[in-house]
């Protein structure tokens, strides 16, 4: 018992130093030093995809003859973000995640500030700032050219905004609000989300206290107008006024196995057997909130904690935010045309909660004895960090390490593959030589050259596959045929035999 209470003193004596001594200092560096060790690069998913037209707008020719998700072409924001860095910094798989590591870290910083907005509490402050510098998936996509870190991060600009408007009462800062939510728009879809739940809490307002909150209507007005701006440019760039909803249809036939009904084991989608899908679909989407274990679960935390609020009729602007974003993400539809809720299995999906799960569980970690609070910050860093492994180990990032070294020790062999994965190793190659890496989608057979090496990536083929494209059987290739010389993972290298 002796050495039980002497070990806790020190991990006392310690975390309240951490907290104490300029706490968003220490725990930048900590963040900093997570996500350089914990850094990903490349991981050949939809990074590719941005990478690649990135390149484009830099070098003038954006979209040309680009193969991929529709969608990816207006959210030109984040394309721009990683051109800049290209542009400044060259080409590569560090340039291309410059602004998002950047972004991760001033989200410490962000999240600090509101909290100490909302709470005026240092401790309750520098818990949340902790909360999120340890979390799996932010210090993960800290490193992978993903749009969602970038997109939330502008949107909790917005909120940040918003709550200094309603605690100044100045329109001032609403207008900012919503300048930062409709430019999150141009990074990804999520701020949809957040207007809907802007006007709900406006109508509220109307109808239950009989007045117009300017605070709520001048963000909304804000991105009201910017949209049909955007509608126009489109008009006179593209020749088309709706052309954002265009690629938001082109975009759920393209990817249609992405979207409900059809990621659910249903044989029909009408009737009864529709409806019950749609049940289960929301509860698990539930589900998925609250129990993802890269999450820590802090979503449950968060949720006791929002429902102890409300039970106490001490309902403030990080309850709304919360509550609000748990109820719309799992159920409302992301196309007007059809109902297609969000599959929040995806663990990226709850990325845009993060602020208020870890505000609210920051809150309900002050109060707890400081035992266990400080036990429970301990574990949960623990935890964090072995998250983050299991990140790696998810992307199967070891493996992809190994194929990127393969391809930069042969540099000078010609590559034949599929456009999504020629895409990402142009990126390796520092776009040098690009006509060496070629495509073989939609070709039916292969002519292949003695110094040439087909990479089959298999679960790239078999997703674009369902996306419409055909590829060559390697087995029926021209020749003497292809024999496997190497592999890593499910990357299979072939060379003519």
């Amino acid at each position: 018992m002796n050495g039980i209470s002497s070990s806790y003193r020190v991990i006392k004596k310690n975390v309240c130093c951490f907290f104490q001594t300029r706490p968003i200092t220490l725990i930048i560096s900590v963040a900093l030093f997570l996500r350089l060790y914990f850094f990903s690069g490349l991981i050949f998913s939809d990074d590719s995809y941005y990478n690649w037209l990135s390149f484009e707008l830099t070098n003038g020719s954006f979209n040309k003859d680009y193969i991929g998700y529709p969608v990816f072409l207006i959210r030109k924001l984040h394309l721009f973000f990683t051109s800049l860095s290209f542009w400044g910094l060259g080409y590569g798989e560090i340039q291309s995640v410059f602004i998002p590591f950047l972004l991760s870290i001033s989200s410490v910083i962000l999240i600090y500030k509101i909290s100490n907005l909302l709470f005026d509490n240092k401790s309750i402050s520098a818990i949340a700032s902790f909360l999120y510098c340890f979390s799996p998936v932010d210090v993960t996509f800290a490193s992978i050219n993903f749009t969602d870190l970038d997109c939330t991060f502008l949107i909790n600009i917005g909120m940040y905004f918003l709550i200094k408007a309603f605690k100044k009462n100045n329109n001032k800062y609403s207008f900012l609000s919503g300048i930062f939510l409709f430019t999150s728009m141009l990074v990804k879809e999520y701020a949809y989300f957040f207007i809907i739940l802007l006007v709900v809490y406006f109508v509220y307002e109307f109808i239950i206290n009989r007045r117009v909150s300017f605070i709520v209507a001048v963000p909304l007005v804000v991105c009201a107008v910017l949209l049909v701006v955007e509608g126009l440019l489109y008009y006179w760039i593209e020749g088309d006024y709706l052309y954002r909803l265009s690629i938001f249809r082109k975009n759920f036939i393209y990817a249609y196995y992405d979207f409900f009904p059809y990621t659910s084991a249903i044989d029909g989608i009408s009737g009864i057997k529709y409806l019950a899908a749609v049940l289960i679909h929301i509860i698990e989407n539930f589900k998925y909130i609250l129990t993802r274990r890269y999450y820590i679960f802090l979503p449950v935390a968060a949720l006791y904690k929002a429902y102890k609020m409300i039970k106490a009729k001490q309902i403030d602007y990080t309850v709304v935010w919360f509550v609000g974003l748990l109820i719309l993400m799992p159920i409302v539809s992301v196309s007007i045309s059809s109902y297609r809720p969000i599959e929040m299995r995806r663990v990226y999906y709850i990325y845009p909660m993060l602020f208020p799960i870890c505000i609210l569980s920051a809150m309900l970690f002050s109060k707890l004895k400081p035992f266990y609070r400080h036990m429970l910050i301990v574990l949960y860093a623990s935890y964090g960090i072995l998250m983050m492994s299991e990140f790696q180990n998810y992307f199967d990032e070891k493996n992809l390490a190994d194929f990127k070294h393969y391809l930069i020790t042969n540099v000078d062999k010609t590559i034949i593959t599929d456009h999504h994965t020629a895409y990402g190793i142009r990126l390796v190659r520092h776009y040098e030589n690009n006509e060496k890496v070629k495509i073989f989608t939609n070709q039916n057979r292969l002519c292949v050259g003695e110094n040439e090496l087909i990479v089959y990536n298999k679960p790239s083929v078999e997703e674009l596959t369902k996306q419409g494209f055909t590829f060559p059987d390697l087995k029926k290739s021209e020749g003497t045929g292809l024999k496997m010389i190497t592999s890593f993972g499910q990357i299979y290298i072939f060379r003519k035999k």
